[in-house]
């Protein structure tokens, strides 16, 4: 199989030859031999072999970029010479934060090319470098490492032949460790060190440039202050607010948001968003629902409308007295759900240190992915009084074998290089597949759990739930299960996602708040009370 892209230039064309490698990429693990096609005469030639990270030609189609071993390279197309970029520089490119099984990690990325091929901008994990395309030369263009603040090439412009530094260009700035955002601006003739515009406390993103004019407009927002437009000459600065987004959202109570700290049993720091419940009251001790999937933290100042078809809404749980926090979690290889265990304990108990939330009063809640860690987590604590859990996946052992019916391909790359991050089939490591099944550890499931499917769930084979549902009622466990006709993954159909965003607040709010249960909590409903009440509707 081959993806064959026009190099600039238009004399030759890039083909990604991965025939040589069919049996790996077919389990999550692509490599690729870089080929060369002569686009007037149709002959080929290998130019690097066994790659698994392409980035493209340069500007005027001189060079080819590939990153392996953890750099860059250049391949020159007119005499073959293949030049290690960045060994000599004293930083690393390859993305240290990628935690997927994989022999080669990826690079942070490339900001692109100047338009003579002069040099490349690359990134680190803060900053900006000037590469020239033989390695003779380079420049740290911006100076984020030090504060840990992220730096991050905007275009501007989407017809440009690669980047002008004669010009000044903008980046978008990010707080590692504070999510403060803005924009800065660099000019290369002129110094080395960015100008920083705009730095807010607030997500700032979404700059554009007017097509015949020098003004500019970006968006702020915050999780109490809906996105509004500014607008801004060059330097960004003496921005003037030009929407009023949901201007009616001052009649109404609002939570707000901050970060909390913690380190995982190994020492490593992560944090997590906090959101506060609305009307918040600082002399009394409130619930609160953790939501999980992989990083979170970052979501901090992201506005969320309330709505009755998003189930797991933050503005509305902060509307009902809630608190909910969404922590980062990372993982170690073969152990995705004890890592999420170990993350998610240590953010829920930093929280509870600080005296604002009930500890009997602490629920779960994820979707997808996050719905396994939802559901993996209670069966090793009893810090949870309640936990919703959406489309999980629950036995590694059974669900290795299926297919993603969404993309049409086998599960097992998912398991081995993706989210489950397992590095190997389960013949290879029983015991780590057991230890990380969710079902294996049914009779220490001590919290009460509601769990949902779609039955035509292309992503997660629905069937999951049933062998959680099936286990638990054997071990005596209390799990109601939700399943909802011919959905996939995500509720599409606005009745079922009305009903599924009820259901979710009367299981938090009779577990965690003491509310009465409705009797599909209490008792159960069969499927042919079910089938009839769905007729009556």
């Amino acid at each position: 199989m081959e993806e064959v892209s026009l190099m600039e230039g238009q004399a030759f064309a890039i083909a990604q030859h991965t025939d040589p490698y069919a049996f790996d990429s077919m389990f999550g693990r692509r490599w690729m031999d870089i080929h060369l096609v002569d686009v007037k005469t149709g002959t080929r030639f290998k130019a690097v072999e066994h790659v698994r990270h392409l980035h493209g030609s340069s500007a005027t189609g001189r060079y080819v970029l590939y990153f392996k071993d953890g750099h860059f390279w250049t391949y020159e197309v007119a005499n073959g010479q293949q030049t290690n970029l960045t060994q000599d520089l004293p930083t690393s490119f390859a993305d240290a934060e990628f935690d997927h099984p994989t022999e080669q990690r990826p690079a942070y990325g490339v900001a692109g090319w100047e338009t003579s091929d002069e040099s490349v901008l690359l990134y680190d994990r803060y900053d900006v470098w000037r590469v020239a395309p033989d390695g003779t030369s380079y420049a740290r263009l911006t100076n984020g490492a030090q504060e840990e603040n992220r730096h991050r090439y905007v275009e501007l412009e989407d017809d440009a032949d690669g980047i002008d530094l004669a010009k000044p260009f903008y980046v978008s700035v990010y707080g590692q460790w504070t999510k403060k955002s803005g924009y800065a601006r660099i000019t290369v003739k002129e110094s080395s060190e960015s100008e920083r515009l705009v730095w807010l406390d607030s997500q700032v993103d979404r700059i554009i440039m007017a097509t015949d004019a020098e003004v500019y407009a970006y968006v702020v927002q915050r999780f109490d202050d809906s996105p509004d437009y500014f607008v801004s000459g060059p330097d960004l600065s003496s921005a003037r607010q030009v929407s009023n987004t949901n201007s009616f959202q001052k009649n109404y109570a609002w939570g707000h948001s901050e970060l909390v700290d913690y380190r995982t049993p190994d020492g490593q720091r992560l944090q997590g968003a906090l959101f506060y419940p609305a009307n918040y009251d600082s002399s009394r001790q409130y619930p609160m629902i953790v939501y999980v999937y992989e990083l979170r933290s970052q979501i901090a100042h992201g506005y969320v409308p309330p709505s009755e078809r998003r189930p797991y809404n933050t503005t509305v749980f902060t509307s009902q007295g809630y608190f909910v926090l969404q922590p980062d979690i990372v993982y170690r290889d073969r152990d995705p759900g004890v890592s999420a265990t170990e993350c998610v304990e240590a953010a829920v108990a930093q929280v509870l240190r600080m005296g604002i939330v009930d500890p009997q009063q602490v629920g779960l809640v994820g979707h997808s992915w996050g719905g396994y860690e939802t559901a993996f987590i209670p069966t090793q604590t009893d810090t949870f009084a309640a936990a919703v859990t959406g489309a999980p996946l629950t036995n590694f052992f059974s669900m290795f074998g299926t297919i993603h019916w969404n993309q049409g391909m086998p599960e097992t790359s998912h398991f081995e290089t993706g989210q489950a991050r397992m590095d190997v089939p389960y013949w290879d490591d029983m015991e780590a597949y057991i230890r990380n099944s969710p079902v294996m550890f049914i009779r220490e499931l001590d919290t009460p759990m509601l769990v949902a499917f779609g039955d035509a769930d292309g992503t997660v084979d629905w069937h999951q739930g049933v062998e959680l549902y099936n286990y638990a009622r054997r071990a005596g466990k209390h799990l109601v299960m939700l399943v909802y006709a011919d959905e996939n993954h995500s509720l599409q159909r606005k009745p079922n996602q009305i009903d599924y965003h009820h259901r979710v607040l009367d299981w938090f709010g009779h577990y965690l708040k003491g509310k009465s249960g409705p009797d599909w909590i209490t008792d159960g409903v069969s499927v042919l009370a079910r089938e009839r009440e769905l007729r009556e509707r």
